[in-house]
């Protein structure tokens, strides 16, 4: 699915197609920020007193850079901020960090609750974990690739080589043919 722009509620093929009752955009937003304010909320009630770790991953996508900060419990996990940086021309732990301690105080989370930090080892993770004193784990997804790399890496050529048999394999004709052959479907 696309990403849309809220105005498209008022289009009215969006409610031919859909059975979505005539609504505005500014009621959608009036709803959405509303609904906000509900789901955080319940999230506040559920992390009180409990201890918490955060999984904090950072991107850039079209020049825009993005901080997703995933709350972590013993059993669950809660979405508690995707932002972009106000200031895209700091991207240093300083920032990080005043956007933690807002995910803090949205939530109520005190500090002392705050157990790790779930992040890669990208430099800016490695301050914030030594400016704020709570432990930081790699993730061991990012640790068994760098692995598996590393482990494979004589073998670059054959594995050049079957990815681009895998490239054309991926055609439609190609996948008819080998779905014809039972055969599995090409991935890349």
């Amino acid at each position: 699915m696309d990403n849309r722009k809220l105005s498209m509620c008022e289009k009215v093929k969006t409610r031919k197609y859909t059975r979505l009752n005539r609504v505005s955009t500014k009621t959608l937003m009036k709803s959405m920020f509303g609904l906000e304010s509900v789901v955080q909320g319940r999230i506040k009630l559920l992390l009180r007193g409990k201890k918490v770790g955060f999984a904090i991953d950072a991107w850039t996508e079209e020049g825009m850079h993005f901080v997703a900060v995933i709350g972590v419990t013993g059993a669950d996990k809660y979405l508690l901020c995707f932002s972009t940086l106000t200031d895209e021309s700091d991207m240093g732990s300083d920032v990080i960090i005043e956007l933690l301690d807002d995910v803090l105080d949205t939530y109520e989370i005190h500090a002392s609750q705050l157990c790790f930090y779930v992040c890669d080892h990208a430099s800016v993770n490695v301050a914030i974990a030594n400016k704020t004193l709570v432990p930081m784990i790699g993730r061991a997804s990012h640790r068994f690739n760098l692995a598996v790399q590393a482990l494979m890496r004589e073998d670059d050529d054959i594995l050049d080589k079957v990815h681009a048999l895998m490239v054309k394999l991926n055609t439609i004709k190609n996948r008819h043919h080998l779905r014809e052959a039972d055969a599995l479907m090409p991935v890349y």
